[in-house]
């Protein structure tokens, strides 16, 4: 039988408990030991791999224990046979329930993950959650940044209010930097008609049906301007990528640089293009008035205007159609003068 027995270091002010039956201290797995008084009263283990102390109902390996654990390296709590808390040489700690923290969390300076809220491992895939590395926060996705924070001034939320390189946000979004920029992207490749759009609403009724968009159509690589109103899209500008050309009320600008469909109001609108002074050099040719007459008896209309026919079905040129007005009125003031020229004439002859 095993004797157990007490002794007093007066020296040490130290208790040892020992056990002097050998076989006996092998069948009580050396359950506790304390040191000589050289030792200020620790409680050491034998330096053997396997379960070291164990505050459990039942031994460490058996079913329905609940209590603390201390194996190789290890240390651990276990409820029912099952991990709550973990921690060893490689993963650290490992919960398998909530954390309560009534005081700051920390965690140490040196470079690398410091906090991992993730399903799996940090450099494993498809895990979700939250990791802080050094000067920086992100969070993942089946091992994708959903978003991104690092050391530079990133990102502030005062009071509702989004700044975005600026700590002091005085309107509900800013963007702030040098040369700052902002870019929606569409990931698609199929070319979409809806491949990407900024609406500003307006909410009325309960809805927001009414206000304005930028519309970029990738099938007709046009960028499309308009206003929303009950849920209804109407298109007032169009830019051509292809093209470079703008339509307004339309669509299909063409080969016209502006395509306005309705009408327009200017103060002043300036054309340039060829101007018909040539009429007054000398090689030129002066139609017969006899000429002319015979022409409009024809076609209905002066020679190098165009008819209303015309005009209905391909439109006007307004440079084009001045020059060609000057021309006629310079013409006509050539004929004034040769009239004027063969009345004198006449006249000296009486």
């Amino acid at each position: 039988m095993m004797q157990p027995y007490l002794v007093t270091s007066l020296a040490a002010l130290c208790a040892v408990l020992v056990f002097s039956d050998a076989t006996a201290q092998t069948r009580a797995r050396q359950q506790l030991q304390l040191t000589d008084g050289n030792q200020d009263n620790t409680i050491t283990l034998p330096a053997t791999l396997g379960d070291k102390i164990s505050l459990y109902g039942n031994r460490l390996g058996q079913a329905n224990m609940y209590g603390f654990g201390i194996a190789a390296n290890t240390l651990t709590y276990k409820s029912a046979n099952t991990h709550q808390w973990y921690v060893n040489g490689t993963e650290r700690m490992s919960l398998a329930g909530d954390i309560l923290s009534v005081d700051k969390l920390s965690a140490p300076s040196t470079l690398g993950d410091k906090i991992s809220l993730f399903g799996n491992r940090f450099g494993q895939a498809n895990m979700y959650g939250f990791g802080i590395a050094a000067n920086t926060l992100y969070y993942k996705s089946a091992n994708t940044h959903k978003w991104y924070i690092d050391n530079s001034p990133s990102m502030t939320l005062v009071n509702g209010r989004l700044g975005i390189g600026t700590q002091s946000p005085d309107h509900e979004l800013i963007v702030q930097g040098n040369d700052p920029a902002m870019q929606i992207r569409d990931d698609t490749t199929d070319n979409s008609a809806n491949a990407a759009r900024l609406e500003l609403l307006e909410r009325a009724g309960g809805n927001y049906n009414g206000g304005a968009y930028f519309w970029w159509n990738g099938e007709t690589n046009k960028l499309l301007i308009g206003t929303k109103n009950e849920g209804n899209n109407r298109n007032i500008l169009i830019l051509d990528r292809g093209t470079e050309n703008v339509g307004i009320g339309t669509q299909n600008p063409g080969s016209y640089k502006l395509a306005v469909n309705g009408k327009i109001r200017a103060k002043e609108i300036v054309v340039e293009t060829g101007w018909s002074d040539f009429v007054f050099e000398d090689d030129y040719v002066l139609r017969p008035l006899s000429e002319v007459k015979s022409f409009i008896e024809d076609n209905g209309h002066l020679p190098d205007v165009p008819s209303a026919k015309t005009i209905e079905s391909e439109g006007v040129s307004l440079g084009e159609n001045q020059a060609v007005l000057l021309r006629k009125i310079e013409e006509l003031t050539l004929y004034t003068i040769a009239l004027e020229e063969r009345l004198a004439e006449l006249e000296a002859a009486r």
